[in-house]
């Protein structure tokens, strides 16, 4: 009876020790924490080549509001694109420490531009109207999670393309547009 229980301690610890006893939970800013459990399977065993798992980022460290950002919560760059062509033809360079959501909300108002995502963290681009990201290319960094959404079923992401990095990346899609996405090396990938 008592080597029963020490094998299933055992058991236990090295369960612990392999998927670290922690759930991961991805909190509002898109960023992973970590939340102890003693429950498993929760956690990814994918790894992104960072020493994290497959879809997590570091706690932003970014502070205050810089350029380009429109708008900010703690952690969070919000970059909006919201007059027809305001963000057109453009480099947005989302700034270090920062995750970084770029939501382009108008007819043409992100068509032919270059969005670079932050290194290792969280990045996501919104093409919410008609050829609002027609041309357009998502440069995911090499090691954060990233994403982009074709919320219109007319033509949001005609021509649009995402470069992913070795973490996580995907495309929503609408009925009618579709991005092309080359998954690289992703952990995990998908593509519409």
């Amino acid at each position: 009876m008592r080597s029963i229980s020490i094998i299933a301690l055992a058991s236990l610890v090295a369960c612990q020790a392999i998927g670290g006893g922690d759930d991961y939970v991805f909190n509002d800013t898109g960023s992973s924490s970590s939340a102890s459990s003693a429950s498993s399977g929760s956690s990814s065993n994918s790894s992104s080549g960072s020493g994290q798992n497959c879809g997590d980022s570091p706690t932003p460290t970014g502070n205050g509001c810089p350029e380009p950002c429109t708008s900010c919560k703690p952690g969070v760059c919000t970059i909006e694109c919201s007059d027809s062509g305001n963000c057109a033809g453009k480099m947005l360079a989302c700034p270090a420490g920062f995750d970084c959501q770029v939501q382009c909300k108008s007819a043409g108002a992100c068509s032919n531009a270059t969005i670079e995502c932050p290194e290792s963290l969280t990045c996501a681009l919104d093409c919410e109207a008609s050829n609002s990201c027609t041309g357009a290319t998502l440069a995911c960094s090499s090691d954060g999670p990233c994403s982009v959404k074709c919320l219109s079923s007319s033509a949001s992401c005609a021509d649009t393309n995402v470069a992913c990095g070795k973490n996580s990346c995907s495309a929503k899609c609408g009925k009618n547009t579709k991005p092309e996405v080359d998954c690289g090396n992703a952990c995990s990938c998908n593509d519409c």
